[in-house]
Order: C-alpha cells, then sequence, then structure tokens
C-alpha cells in the first residue's frame, strides 16, 4: 500500500471502533439489552440469518456493526426522535455519509483504484460525523492523517506526472489486457449503476453470458454467506451493485481462436450510451 492508503486505511479503522461504541450505546439507550435485534430487523433475511448465526458463533454483536449496516440503519431510522436527536440537523444526510466512506472502504480493501476526491470525501464525511458527535480527539487525528494524505499524493502526483511524460513513446500504443478491460469497464458500469436489475439477472445465467459475452461461466455470482474468499474461476474483489455482493468471471481469452474482446465491447457499449 502506499502512504495515503495506509494513512486512510488507520483512518477508516480508528473511525470504526469509534461508530461502534456510538451506536451500541445508542441502541443500548433505545431498545435495551436485546438491541442487536433491533439493529438487525433493517437487514435482508440473508444479512439477518448472517449476523444471527456469527453471535451463535460466539462473536459480540457490536462487534459486527459495519459501514455496510451502518447504511441501511441509518436510512431506516433516519427520522425516529432517538436518531434525530443523535444527529440533530443532519440525520437525514448521515446515512449518506456512511455509504461514501463504505463505498471508499470496499475499494481500499479489495486493492482498487482510489482517486483523490474518494479518499476527501471519505475523510470529509469522517470528520463531519465526529463533529456533530462532538468528539474532539476523533477530529484532530482525522484531520493529522488527511493533511499528511494531502503532502503524500502531492509528492505521489509529481512523480507520476514524470514517469507518464517519460513513458508516453512507449505505451501510447499499447493495448490493455482483457482482464484489465474488462475490471475496468465493470467498475465504471456498476459506479455509475447502469445495469439494470433485469440484465443483474441475466449475467448471472451461464446461457445468456454464452450468447453475449463469449465466455463459458455466468459474468455475474451473487456472494452467498458461506462462500470462501476464493470462488473459483472469479475474481477475488467482491463488488456491491445494488445492495447485494458479487464476484465478477475471471476466464476470459484474447487468441485468435477464442477472442472474447469484441463481444465484451459490444456488449458493453449498449450500457454505456
Amino acid at each position: 500500500m502506499e502512504k495515503n492508503e495506509i494513512n486512510l486505511f488507520k483512518a477508516l479503522g480508528m473511525f470504526m471502533k469509534e461508530m461502534r461504541s456510538t451506536f451500541h450505546t445508542m441502541c443500548l439507550t433505545q431498545f435495551g439489552s436485546g438491541w442487536e435485534t433491533n439493529y438487525a430487523q433493517t437487514f435482508s433475511t440473508d444479512k439477518i440469518k448472517e449476523w444471527n448465526d456469527r453471535i451463535r458463533g460466539g462473536e459480540q454483536p457490536e462487534n459486527l456493526i459495519d459501514f455496510g449496516n451502518l447504511v441501511i440503519f441509518s436510512e431506516k431510522h433516519r427520522d425516529s426522535s432517538f436518531f434525530r436527536r443523535k444527529f440533530p440537523r443532519h440525520n437525514k444526510s448521515i446515512a449518506t455519509y456512511f455509504k461514501d466512506i463504505a463505498e471508499t472502504r470496499n475499494r481500499l480493501m479489495h486493492f482498487l483504484t482510489l482517486d483523490i476526491s474518494m479518499e476527501e470525501t471519505a475523510y470529509n464525511h469522517m470528520i463531519k460525523i465526529s463533529k456533530i458527535l462532538n468528539l474532539d480527539t476523533m477530529i484532530k487525528e482525522l484531520e493529522n492523517l488527511k493533511n499528511s494524505n494531502k503532502k503524500s499524493i502531492k509528492i505521489k502526483t509529481q512523480k507520476t506526472l514524470e514517469d507518464n511524460t517519460s513513458k508516453t513513446k512507449n505505451t501510447s500504443n499499447e493495448r490493455v489486457a482483457i482482464g484489465k478491460l474488462v475490471r475496468s469497464k465493470m467498475d465504471e458500469l456498476i459506479e455509475n449503476d447502469l445495469l439494470s436489475d433485469q440484465e443483474i439477472e441475466k449475467l448471472q445465467r451461464k446461457d445468456y453470458s454464452r450468447a453475449t459475452l463469449h465466455i463459458q461461466y455466468p459474468l455475474l455470482r451473487r456472494v452467498l454467506p458461506n462462500d470462501p474468499n476464493n470462488i473459483p474461476r472469479y475474481w477475488v474483489a467482491r463488488k456491491t451493485i445494488r445492495g447485494h455482493e458479487y464476484v465478477i468471471c475471471s476466464e476470459w481469452f484474447e487468441q485468435p481462436s477464442n477472442n472474447d474482446r469484441p463481444h465484451f465491447l459490444a456488449w458493453y457499449r449498449t450500457k454505456n450510451k
């Protein structure tokens, strides 16, 4: 990891530790000793089962609070009196703040490209929430890490510009490998919400993926609670699409007798008009 990514990872960890304490205390006050049941009521059926299974497995429920379920909980309770008291004048924005932070964290954890604006937004949202909650020590620590990031990014950007200038002639005509192309274009479609529910369903079918994309396996596979981290024939990085996690098929070929590139690009252009 680069220095700015290490700093961001540290900031996200500190902030989540504080949010777990904050929301645990808030839910205990509001719901009592069975707070974890009320907290999980906002989840999907699959997520509730996973939540309960992990608690039965010995995990403390407060340690299961994460950015993903904070988005759901904050959206569900944004108009509740207890939530408005905790986040006065900002109760309707908290879910959006957590959603942006969660997206940045997911990209960081899956070693995906993070642009400067995403890092900046994550820091700003964490600092904003900390200010609402009067977490003075957290504010100071986050601001220190954010400022350190700016210096790191400035140095990195200058070096990148120098490297790009020296390498332009060598790389201008290089073609992106098919696997890298697929990952990049899929990130673009997902981030811009260009895949409809119907298309997501079709992409989970082997016959549709074979006919449309020329590949032998479904382009998308929905992640199930008991799935291993490494699913054969799919990249490890998990993508959140419309509230559900998926993995993307990694079996792509670019040979004279088996070239998937034109099929993928033709499909991609129909989605990114």
